[in-house]
């Protein structure tokens, strides 16, 4: 995905039909986050970050699509998704880097942050920060 000739999708398809969610960078990060820790309690809560309601379809099904669009086709292992668990092949974790990773998004893209960027924008943002020798 280039966003600079594309935006993200505010959907997810779940057995066909398209479901609008929220694609701020935090909820994403925080359903990352609880993703890699098998935090079950908290599934809910995350989720009613990321949809105003709770899907009525089975909740195996909204958490893949929800994966599927975390973890765009560039960033999964092997550049695809492997049966239904999906692995991130990320050199760096929101929880140890989060903290960094904030502060280099607000110096170099305050006017990004202000608005409010999206997950996919974010993850944009990082690698550009990551290949520039003099951040991260």
């Amino acid at each position: 995905m280039n966003l600079l000739i594309e935006t993200a999708p505010d959907y997810i398809v779940v057995r066909g039909k398209k479901i609008k969610i929220n694609t701020s960078f935090s909820v994403w990060v925080e359903f990352f986050i609880m993703c890699k820790s098998g935090d079950k309690e908290n599934t809910e809560k995350v989720l009613l970050k990321i949809f105003d309601t709770i899907p009525d379809e089975d909740a195996d099904s909204v958490m893949y699509e929800c994966l599927k669009w975390l973890f765009s086709k560039n960033e999964t292992n092997k550049g695809g998704i492997e049966s239904k668990t999906i692995t991130s092949s990320a050199p760096f974790d929101f929880e140890v880097d989060g903290n960094v990773i904030y502060c280099e998004l607000w110096e170099y893209f305050p006017h990004l942050m202000e608005r409010g960027i999206s997950y996919h924008e974010g993850m944009e943002l990082i690698k550009l920060l990551m290949h520039n020798e003099k951040t991260m």
